[in-house]
């Protein structure tokens, strides 16, 4: 999925500084620095290009992307880059679109629980980060089969889920297991749940990054 951002919300997402670079015909990389502002819509930019001349790709493209707090940003969209006369590896940006990525249909948030694993075997495991339709957990003991049950108590209730292993692997320098599952016969109610529990864990990072 992705979103035009409005242009006016531009210079805000710049001042995220989140990693940034510049994508030339969809396939060479070069990181990017702002150095200041320039006019109403253009900016002064820093590129190593090495020996490569811009005017030679027939596309440029920024992107940024990172992480601020628990929220992960995806940003990308095609500009104009002219070279400044007189001052090898700077140039003129303008003419920003900026597209945001959302690469999750549900967030994943950090939500450091302990919980049960109830079947195929009985064991106290972490719960690392989880989103309405999965989760990261770290077991001491491997899980044999393709699915398990687990329980925990999630926004001062308890309840039971059911999980379908995507990908078990053992740490040898934790000596514990990584566990990346999806849930399975999740009911409406505790849907809703799952998705109040993010929600309110996102709300309250984000008052945090607003010093409230």
């Amino acid at each position: 999925m992705e979103e035009l951002i409005d242009s006016a919300l531009v210079p805000k997402i710049l001042k995220l500084n989140l990693p940034f670079r510049l994508i030339c015909d969809g396939t060479k990389a070069f990181p990017m620095i702002i150095r200041n502002k320039r006019g109403v819509d253009g900016y002064v930019v820093a590129i190593e290009l090495g020996d490569r001349d811009i005017r030679q790709f027939h596309k440029t493209e920024i992107e940024l992307k990172g992480r601020i707090d628990i929220e992960y940003l995806k940003y990308r969209g095609e500009v104009e880059l002219k070279p400044l006369p007189d001052e090898p590896g700077y140039y003129i940006m303008k003419n920003i679109r900026l597209y945001k990525y959302n690469q999750r249909f549900y967030k994943r948030v950090p939500y450091r629980r302990l919980i049960n694993i109830m079947e195929p075997i009985s064991v106290e495991a972490t719960l690392i980060n989880f989103s309405a339709s999965g989760a990261l957990i770290h077991s001491k003991k491997a899980i044999e089969g393709s699915g398990f049950k687990f329980s925990i108590i999630l926004n001062k209730r308890p309840i039971i889920l059911e999980a379908r292993i995507v990908e078990q692997t053992y740490n040898e320098a934790l000596d514990l297991f990584t566990i990346r599952c999806h849930f399975e016969n999740v009911d409406e109610k505790t849907r809703k749940l799952l998705v109040l529990t993010v929600r309110e864990i996102i709300l309250q990072a984000k008052r945090r990054l607003q010093g409230s």
